[in-house]
């Protein structure tokens, strides 16, 4: 929500490290903070090349995305200065540049899921629900803090897991065995792991090893069983999953000048790419 050569010296003696990673095409949105129509954009997340895919046609901040393998949605932030009550409640907006059928074609509000400024979603494919965290990251706005919530993609199962928490995150990702992540690029530099029995943040051991002062998105690249952050000025991260450490994969441009900022949701679908 705030302002984000190879050489081959012989033909089959070397092989160029990328080459040796599946190209994977993720997606994210430009909010643009209410100033403009918010774009969706695709991209190869090894090169960083954004692709506009155009308007998602929405002016609620669509800071979560998630996708069922067969469609995109995105996660809208709670927005208290909107003036529809129901753009006030965070809820899952269908992006219909990429096809699929959302069973609810509008939104799936949630009245009891407003709390703070900031947002994150993803699907977990082991139990068919969708975790989404709510946060605050200002005292101006609020308590700090966030608080965690699931859903089915047909809006049905809505629940709050635990009763929150100080901590502060605002990406979420979830492995091919279930394994929640969320992210904090901005007060702890931390990854953490969500356990949604009792709605607690377990910090990874290190810090991402450079404080960004940012908020992320963060993604799982099931085909390379690799964990993948965003951070809001267009920088791809791969995180370490059993210490949190973060390395720098690529930067997103776009036409050959640097990517929009506000970049935060983040997604790479299982059934990648899209249509």
């Amino acid at each position: 929500m705030k302002t984000l050569a190879k050489v081959l010296f012989c033909v089959g003696l070397l092989v160029s490290v990328p080459s040796l990673v599946s190209a994977q095409t993720g997606y994210t949105v430009a909010d643009f903070n209410g100033t403009a129509p918010q774009r969706l954009y695709s991209f190869d997340v090894n090169v960083g090349i954004l692709v506009d895919r155009g308007p998602i046609n929405t002016n609620t901040e669509q800071e979560g995305l998630f996708s069922t393998g067969s469609a995109l949605f995105g996660y809208s932030e709670n927005d208290p200065a909107l003036a529809s009550p129901d753009l006030q409640n965070p809820g899952t907006r269908f992006l219909p540049t990429l096809g699929g059928a959302n069973p609810n074609p509008a939104i799936c509000s949630f009245p009891g899921a407003a709390f703070g400024t900031e947002s994150g979603s993803a699907y977990n494919p082991t139990d068919g629900y969708v975790y989404v965290v709510n946060s605050n990251d200002s005292p101006a706005d609020g308590t700090v803090g966030s608080r965690f919530f699931r859903f089915k993609p047909n809006c049905s199962g809505f629940q709050q897991l635990g009763a929150g928490t100080s901590t502060y995150v605002d990406g979420v990702a979830v492995s091919a065995s279930g394994t929640i992540f969320m992210s904090d690029f901005r007060l702890t530099d931390r990854v953490y792991t969500f356990n949604p029995a009792n709605g607690a943040l377990t910090a990874l051991s290190q810090t991402l090893g450079f404080p960004t002062n940012l908020d992320s998105g963060l993604a799982y690249d099931f085909e390379n069983d690799r964990l993948l952050a965003l951070s809001e000025n267009g920088v791809i991260y791969t995180i370490s999953t059993t210490t949190g450490a973060a390395t720098v994969l690529s930067t997103l441009t776009l036409g050959g000048a640097a990517a929009p900022t506000d970049l935060e949701g983040f997604d790479i679908p299982i059934a990648s790419p899209l249509p």
